[in-house]
């Protein structure tokens, strides 16, 4: 063998992490080397052979790495090199597989001679404590490292596992783990229960403890499937549970995956523990997370591992590449006279699945990807957008969330085409809005079920957040529609996503829910906020309520104090927006608040016709119909929402500053409630000690800022938790309340605000006994009546509101108009521009006889005309005819009508003289 290529394989060598401990032996003979780790040590070996051509072998175990060399390429060798070199292969083999052996009955040897001389661990061993298990059957050696025997089919130690008070672990040198378990044996030694196999001891010790049933430690991800293999040989008919560890931040989740192909082998059930707030997760850190409670429901949730989908193939020419310099999405286009063209397209991107709505339209791509800060973003992308006009708007979203992309029109054309022919079996529902469907309640980022969390695709939790509020799990449930546990996701076209979360519930419990105690306005912001969540169940219209009164009584500070139950309490790049926008501009944040609190700050920011139009839209919870260029019909938006809104004045003042008329029906659904509470103090009532009420607006909308998100999506898990008992008594206390809340005689339109306060309060109440906000029982409902009392006062009573607006409208256009159209009957050939009628004087006062036409067209404008004079008899104006007829004939002959059919409003003296 040449210089050279002895030169060559010690390269090879260093390559592999091996130290030679003198000059290169090529006698065909085993040699023991070091490894990079341990220079010094024994843990490497190489061989090699002169016989032509050379060859050698090389085995690192420290890594488990091994490795052929030989100094020809197969292409150069002749039939007789490679005869030779297969007869060296083998040899060498062979011999490997004797120095294995050899080695790791060695290492058992000395496994079972330190297992004997160690003594039992303490139960105050410091990773014992920190992992709140017991030791079941473990030892400790004598430098305070706790010892798990690794045990073979035979039920001996073939190695150890030494773990350390700080979680360290390591495995004795040249022991055999493959294989290998430690067992926990079930209460009561149960040889008929569930056979549960994890990674961890911690983690098979928190699953004992919750369940009882007997457990395998497999030590680690890769050795599940052999120790699942054993299992089953051993127990033919037994339930086979693997456990597995959620890896969530880490690429394929092997945690998972594992665990999969472990159950798929041995025709197991697969126990996926949830992902807590997003991190990496095994049954142990729920136990301590959670409980043991928690544990134990999502065993009992174990579903039979179903078997793998086939891999799916990208579109033609595309590969994903997760190496190299540029990492990424890369297209290869073959040249036949030449070498292939690469084109790198883009960063990292995954196609999570196909989406579409119930009725098989609005399809699109589930897509996935890491911004430069390891964040995953996911994007439900409508594929309609690659054939409209701006196709460039799919990059800007993607590159607006952290997406890297080739520059040049080139690389953008090849993305269009990857995202176009890519095809997938996997499927998602889209949803347009907001809120609940099926039974799940879909955020931007997340998608909250029937459970608390549940694994979805491998190496993903069901959404990208997850949250918990109480020590009882939920399990899944299937939806009553069929959908199963189909993925349902929001599809926008927008990246925006007001509903963040940061801080603690238990933050915004002390620093918001506290201190609103005590200050009705600010309880029913809260109240009302939660509200939205309870539209759905409870079947009540969309609506709201709008503070009223100067801009110095904090009413923004409702709102902002409201908007911390979603997200962000601001009002400046937080979750409060303001009016300042069109109607088709209100459609779209009212479809993406659905079954939330939407905030509006300002009303007086917006024209009255956009305020007038946006009263009936947002309540009545659907969009303008719109039309395809053809004229076909497209899809109308639709939502439910609890709108939130501050303004200096009332809605029906706003409107008619600016000529408009409000109908009853708008002030029944944005409700004005006085935003001072009367108590001298603005819209507060208590200021918990804080100096003045700006100094506690300012630290309430600190805490907003700080705290928030959290309580919403701990109100919606609830409610799924208990959503047939709370649809039930919803309903009881909806019906109670209000024939508390209204006077015997109330009308309609008061019974259905006192219902919409009665919902804000049943929020309040719900929470305060689910403990999401701090409140003693009935304080919700205190404090809702008084602000129900407030508007009811504000109102002018429990009377029919349209039969005010009536009286108001046509006295007040008596009061405007009474002496220029009028004529007088009395002077007939005086000039009347614009005449809508006649007046003349009588005993009782004035009486003003109104042209039916005019009647209809101008004084009751905007009311129904008879609904209108029947309100005027009711009230003593007006003069009725004989019998049933409403208008009156003219006593008197009237100029060009003589003596017609009129609606004679009669005007007494000592209320107003309005014809002077």
């Amino acid at each position: 063998m040449s210089s050279d290529t002895l030169s060559q394989f010690a390269e090879r060598l260093r390559e592999a992490g091996l130290v030679l401990h003198d000059s290169i032996q090529a006698d065909g003979q085993l040699h023991r080397c070091g490894t990079d780790s341990k220079p010094k040590g024994k843990d490497g070996a190489y061989r090699i052979h002169l016989d032509a051509p050379a060859s050698a072998w090389w085995q690192n175990w420290r890594t488990g790495e091994s490795g052929t060399w030989t100094a020809k390429a197969d292409r150069d060798m002749t039939d007789a090199e490679r005869q030779a070199l297969r007869r060296c292969v083998e040899k060498d083999k062979a011999a490997r597989q004797a120095e294995q052996e050899r080695r790791w009955a060695a290492a058992a040897k000395l496994a079972r001679s330190v297992w004997e001389a160690a003594a039992p661990a303490p139960a105050e061993h410091p990773y014992l404590e920190a992992k709140q298990v017991p030791s079941l059957g473990l030892r400790q050696a004598r430098d305070g490292r706790l010892i798990v025997p690794v045990l073979g089919e035979n039920g001996k130690a073939q190695s150890l596992q030494f773990i350390a008070g700080d979680g360290g672990k390591l495995f004795l040198s040249g022991g055999k783990t493959a294989g290998g378990f430690f067992s926990l044996p079930a209460k009561g030694n149960s040889k008929t229960g569930p056979l549960v196999i994890a990674e961890g001891y911690a983690t098979a010790a928190s699953v004992h403890l919750a369940t009882g049933y007997a457990c395998l430690v497999a030590f680690n991800a890769g050795n599940l499937e052999a120790v699942a293999t054993m299992a089953r040989a051993k127990y033919p008919q037994r339930e086979i549970i693997l456990a597995a560890d959620n890896d969530v931040l880490t690429d394929g989740n092997p945690g998972v995956t594992k665990a999969t192909a472990a159950a798929q082998a041995v025709g197991g059930k697969l126990a996926a523990c949830p992902a807590h707030e997003g991190k990496p997760t095994d049954f142990n850190d729920l136990h301590r997370w959670r409980s043991l409670e928690a544990v134990r429901a999502a065993m009992e949730a174990a579903q039979t591992a179903s078997l793998p989908e086939p891999e799916e193939k990208l579109p033609a020419g595309f590969s994903i590449r997760t190496g190299g310099p540029m990492p990424g999405l890369w297209h290869t286009e073959p040249k036949e006279d030449g070498d292939p063209v690469e084109t790198w397209v883009g960063g990292m991107l995954a196609v999570l699945g196909a989406t579409r709505d119930e009725k098989g339209t609005a399809w699109g791509l589930l897509l996935e990807w890491p911004d430069a800060d390891g964040t995953l973003h996911t994007w439900a992308m409508p594929k309609a957008m690659l054939a409209g006009r701006d196709s460039s708007a799919v990059i800007a979203r993607l590159a607006d969330e952290g997406w890297r992309f080739a520059a040049g029109q080139k690389a953008r054309n090849l993305f269009y085409k990857f995202l176009a022919e890519y095809e997938t079996r996997k499927r998602v529902l889209c949803v347009p809005s907001t809120g609940w469907h099926h039974g799940a309640f879909v955020f931007p980022d997340a998608t909250i079920k029937n459970m608390s969390d549940v694994v979805g695709r491998v190496g993903r939790p069901y959404g990208d957040k997850d949250f918990q509020t109480s020590d009882k799990e939920k399990t899944c449930r299937t939806m009553s529609d069929g959908l199963g546990d189909e993925r349902i996701v929001l599809q926008v076209q927008t990246a925006h996503n007001p509903f963040r979360t940061a801080g603690t519930l238990d933050g915004w419990r002390e620093s918001i829910g506290n201190r609103s105690r005590g200050n009705s306005r600010i309880m029913l912001a809260l109240c009302a906020s939660l509200a939205a969540v309870l539209l759905e169940p409870s079947g009540l219209e969309s609506g709201g309520i709008n503070w009223t009164g100067s801009s110095s009584t904090g009413k923004t500070t409702a709102l902002v104090v409201g908007g911390s139950v979603w997200g962000r309490g601001a009002s400046s790049g937080g979750y409060v927006q303001n009016w300042r926008a069109t109607s088709n501009g209100l459609e779209g944040l009212a479809a993406l608040h659905s079954d939330a609190a939407l905030c509006l700050d300002e009303i007086g920011q917006a024209p009255g016709r956009t305020i007038q139009e946006a009263a009936y839209m947002l309540a009545n919870g659907m969009g303008k119909g719109r039309a395809y260029q053809d004229g076909s019909a497209k899809a109308i938006r639709s939502w439910r929402c609890m709108v939130l809104s501050t303004g200096e004045k009332g809605l029906a003042e706003k409107i008619a500053d600016e000529g408009g008329h409000v109908q009853a029906g708008q002030l029944v659904r944005l409700i004005d409630v006085p935003a001072d509470a009367g108590a001298g103090m603005g819209i507060f009532e208590d200021l918990h000690g804080h100096e003045s009420p700006q100094a506690f607006a300012d630290v309430l909308k600190r805490a907003a800022a700080t705290d928030y998100g959290h309580a919403a999506r701990a109100f919606i898990d609830k409610v799924q938790e208990h959503r047939d008992e709370a649809q039930k008594d919803l309903a009881g206390f909806l019906d109670r309340g209000s024939e508390s809340f209204c006077p015997a005689d109330a009308d309609g339109q008061v019974q259905r605000v006192a219902r919409r306060f009665l919902l804000c309060a049943a929020a309040g109440e719900m929470s305060a006994e689910w403990g999401i906000l701090p409140w003693e029982k009935g304080e919700a409902l205190q404090a809702t009546r008084k602000c129900f009392d407030a508007w009811l006062s504000l109102r002018g009573g429990a009377g029919a509101a349209e039969d005010t607006a009536i009286l108001e409208r046509v006295t007040f256009f008596i009061e405007q108009n009474g002496a220029s159209r009028f004529q007088d009957v009395d002077r007939p050939d005086a000039t009347c521009i614009h005449r809508v009628g006649f007046r003349r004087k009588v005993a009782e006062g004035t009486e003003f006889l109104v042209l039916p036409e005019s009647f209809k067209a101008e004084v009751c404008k905007g009311h129904n005309a008879r609904r209108a004079a029947t309100v005027l008899l009711e009230a003593g104006l007006l003069l009725p005819g004989e019998g049933r007829n409403l208008m009156r004939r003219s006593p008197v002959d009237l100029p060009d009508y003589g003596r017609k059919r009129c609606y004679t409003i009669l005007i007494k003296e000592g209320w107003q003289d309005v014809a002077e």
